[in-house]
């Protein structure tokens, strides 16, 4: 009778000793060292100048070169692409304000000045409160013709915090394109130096403001009209009750 040996196979037991362990774990990652930023130099402020300022594509110039040019493609890319080339717009608009006030200011000077410039005190002191708050007045007014354009537009695809961005840049465009009015008023008493200005700068408005609807020519047209005139009616009103109650 022949028999049969079983032989099993015996498994040796890992080892769970802390030298073990030690040399099968890998090593734990040594803490992260925060890296200590240089500081700033003139060449560092020289090129956050460079980028902010005089880039054509960019920052504050760029912002200036395309809101004349191609004022839609300005609004849509900070609604819709969230671009930071662009000077965001409430901050555009205010600084337009100051430019505008500080050019103001001198424009008034140099009227209140001369003798025969043949401006009444009463037209110089509503001009003086416009002035004076204009920054107030600005941020006031821009959530109402907000509203007045969302409605003149319905339809067009305008929501209203398309209304305004489109209006905070446009706004602040004609803020700095006044000076060039601003330069004639005290330069020359003739209205007729005004014209042109005054024209350019509502024609840009509704270019713009049709240019960044969608929809039949006609209608977008129609609507920046509306938005125009409703806007400066109430602007008139709320310019006038202010200055008697101040």
């Amino acid at each position: 009778m022949t028999s049969t040996t079983t032989h099993r196979q015996i498994e040796t037991p890992v080892p769970t000793t802390a030298v073990s362990a030690a040399l099968v774990s890998p090593p734990a990652a040594s803490p992260a060292v925060a890296a200590v930023p240089e500081p700033i130099t003139l060449r560092d402020i020289g090129h956050e100048l460079r980028e902010d300022y005089l880039q054509w594509h960019s920052g504050a110039l760029g912002t200036l070169v395309d809101l004349t040019l191609r004022p839609d493609r300005v609004a849509r890319a900070y609604l819709f692409e969230r671009d930071e080339r662009y000077v965001r717009p409430l901050r555009y608009l205010l600084a337009s304000v100051a430019v505008t006030m500080a050019v103001s200011w001198y424009a008034l000077g140099r009227l209140q000045a001369r003798d025969h410039a043949g401006v009444h005190a009463s037209s110089l002191q509503g001009v003086s409160f416009v002035v004076n708050h204009a920054e107030l007045l600005t941020l006031l007014m821009l959530p109402i013709l907000a509203a007045i354009m969302r409605g003149a537009f319905h339809g067009l695809r305008v929501r209203y915090i398309d209304a305004l961005v489109v209006l905070a840049y446009t706004q602040a465009q004609v803020n700095l394109a006044s000076l060039l009015l601003l330069g004639t008023m005290a330069v020359s008493d003739n209205p007729l130096w005004q014209v042109p200005s005054m024209a350019a700068m509502l024609f840009y408005l509704l270019w713009a403001w049709a240019g960044f609807a969608q929809g039949p020519a006609w209608r977008r047209w129609l609507a920046a009209c509306a938005t125009l005139v409703l806007g400066q009616a109430i602007n008139f009103l709320v310019v006038n009750v202010a200055a008697k109650f101040a």
